[in-house]
């Protein structure tokens, strides 16, 4: 079993935005997530055809993804961005996942981007623990992708709630009102953004470590400890791209248990 392993849970800020309806006096648990057996994400495409450039001088010194966003006419930079940090990217033949990687002469960049199709609201099961004008709170069962993208082909968690309801352009026109997710096989809660207003909100809470989030994992073996922190930077395998290892090139990433 792949496990991907969450970012250290975070008590939210005591000192809220006064007046402001999105940043509560008190903190919120957001989710509870029940990890399944055989975790594999449904992130990456592995079949899709990389594109593979070598860094000219004109070139060095120029960051990673804006390198990569010159690139590509169809993709925004965070799209381009976003590709990079879910493992579309990689520098001679090592995965990267850095945005901001400054490149040098004669590395040779490859990239793996291709568009999500379009979004189609088609009816899904989907319960809803919470809604009002600005969010909609949500508990995501296993086997269901939150937006479509690249290999996603069955119904997604976005295109259900479109059918009755409006949410959130953001950066990305898959993932209106999303700040968050879940993959395909992990259950839990999800909130997601109404308005732009909420949406910005959230992302702001989301970005300063102001939402708690509390997992129940399977876990194989046997732990002897009764509590202590998982400290290692966690990134795609190189080996097989739709698997999470720990490895140098990974992501930093704290986990208290």
């Amino acid at each position: 079993m792949t496990q991907t392993e969450p970012r250290k849970a975070r008590s939210p800020s005591p000192d809220p935005e006064p007046g402001n309806p999105f940043f509560p006096t008190k903190p919120y648990i957001l989710g509870v997530v029940y990890e399944s057996l055989g975790g594999e994400t449904n992130r990456i495409n592995t079949t899709m055809e990389r594109i593979t450039y070598v860094v000219e001088e004109e070139n060095e010194g120029d960051r990673l993804d804006r390198f990569l966003s010159d690139r590509q006419a169809s993709a925004s930079r965070s799209q381009v961005q976003r590709a990079i940090r879910e493992g579309a990217a990689a520098i001679d033949g090592r995965p990267c996942s850095q945005p901001s990687r400054r490149l040098r002469i004669g590395e040779s960049v490859s990239f793996a981007f291709s568009e999500p199709p379009p979004l189609t609201p088609r009816p899904v099961d989907v319960p809803v623990l919470h809604e009002d004008d600005a969010i909609i709170v949500v508990d995501k069962p296993c086997g269901l992708v939150v937006h479509p993208g690249a290999g996603t082909v069955e119904p997604t968690l976005v295109e259900g709630l479109l059918c009755d309801r409006e949410l959130a352009p953001s950066d990305d026109p898959a993932r209106p009102g999303v700040v968050h997710r879940l993959d395909k096989d992990t259950s839990g809660v999800l909130v997601l953004a109404k308005t732009a207003d909420a949406l910005h909100a959230l992302q702001r809470q989301f970005a300063d470590r102001r939402v708690a989030k509390l997992y129940l994992a399977l876990v194989c073996g046997t732990i002897e400890e009764d509590e202590g922190l998982i400290d290692a930077p966690i990134g795609r395998d190189p080996r097989s791209p739709r698997r999470m290892e720990v490895g140098d090139h990974g992501r930093a990433a704290e986990t208290r248990f």
